[in-house]
């Protein structure tokens, strides 16, 4: 099936998404479906091949694609996730990345494998947390969704990130304290993954 929803009105769309997927699985056929639309994939396949420009990157099941890409591409495709600029340090007996007043702890020894002392962070909205003890970050634009808000904050000098609020987001150009419960790390120049943390930080 190529992109077989991409002309339908989203109300509609979501209703025969879900009539596709109880069809295949009470059959149990194998199907293929193409799409462009990540939470399209993440809701309807058992795997995921993620494509870039006819070169398959990864295939995986949709939480292993979310929770562990293999590079930023990866990454920026299954659910949203901001990237910043940081530095690699080491003291000798690990590593540190450092973005701004955010310092974080990497013990991962494939750091080590860097193509140079500038890397990416790439985290998700989801593992960014209101934390009093945390670093204090400027708020920019956000919005509610009913359920949850949406807080663009300013995790290092103009470099932005967005977090998940329980309700309605702070408002722009106030402060607030945060820490990261987890991220992603990549290679400036390969954009490969070269490790995770999965810690808490801020």
């Amino acid at each position: 099936m190529d992109e077989p929803l991409a002309m339908l009105d989203p109300q509609l769309r979501v209703q025969i998404r879900r009539e596709i997927r109880l069809l295949q699985q009470g059959y149990g056929v194998t199907t293929l479906l193409a799409t462009n639309d990540h939470d399209e994939a993440m809701i309807m396949a058992d795997r995921l091949a993620v494509i870039d420009h006819g070169v398959i990157r990864q295939i995986a099941a949709p939480m292993d694609l979310y929770d562990r890409p293999d590079s930023r591409f990866v990454a920026g495709f299954v659910g949203a996730m901001a990237f910043v600029t940081a530095r690699l340090e080491s003291d000798g007996s690990g590593f540190w990345v450092r973005a701004g007043d955010f310092r974080m702890r990497a013990w991962t020894p494939t750091l080590g494998n860097a193509s140079s002392s500038s890397v990416e962070l790439g985290v998700r909205a989801d593992d960014i947390v209101v934390d009093p003890t945390g670093i204090e970050v400027r708020v920019g634009a956000g919005h509610f969704l009913g359920g949850h808000g949406i807080a663009r904050v300013e995790v290092a000098p103009g470099q932005w990130a967005e977090m998940k609020t329980a309700g309605p987001p702070p408002a722009p150009d106030t402060t607030v304290r945060i820490r990261i419960r987890r991220l992603q790390i990549f290679d400036l120049e390969t954009e490969q993954v070269l490790g995770r943390i999965e810690a808490d930080a801020g």
